[in-house]
């Protein structure tokens, strides 16, 4: 067997591997952050009726992720303008992610429905 072709097979063997883990991680979100009693639901004081403008609160709550990625990168620009981005603690930034991703989760699905689409963008 050529090189090339073990390489290619490694390739696809760790995307595989990498498509399962996703896959976990995305499950593990799905059926473990979930309301459950003590999980409050926040009301809104907003009541956006017109045709198009109009969200869903489920929603509005999964855009927190979103920004936290967006904020973590401005750290990161911070970190670097300042020193080596080997500086940058990434760890502490994932360890932060998921357990925000996972509250929004369990809010979005206690206030209202949250679309596939706003879920699949987290």
């Amino acid at each position: 067997m050529s090189f090339l072709r073990r390489m290619l097979y490694a390739a696809g063997a760790l995307a595989a591997i990498g498509c399962i883990g996703i896959a976990g991680t995305v499950v593990g979100v799905e059926k473990s952050c979930v309301p459950d009693v003590q999980t409050p639901i926040v009301g809104s004081d907003f009541a956006v009726t017109d045709e198009g403008y109009a969200r869903s609160q489920g929603d509005s709550f999964l855009t927190f992720p979103e920004w936290y990625i967006v904020h973590a990168y401005n750290d990161l620009a911070g970190v670097t303008a300042r020193s080596s981005e080997s500086d940058f603690d990434y760890l502490a930034s994932i360890r932060g992610f998921w357990p925000s991703l996972c509250g929004a989760t369990k809010q979005a699905s206690a206030s209202g429905p949250a679309s596939a689409d706003e879920k699949a963008t987290n």
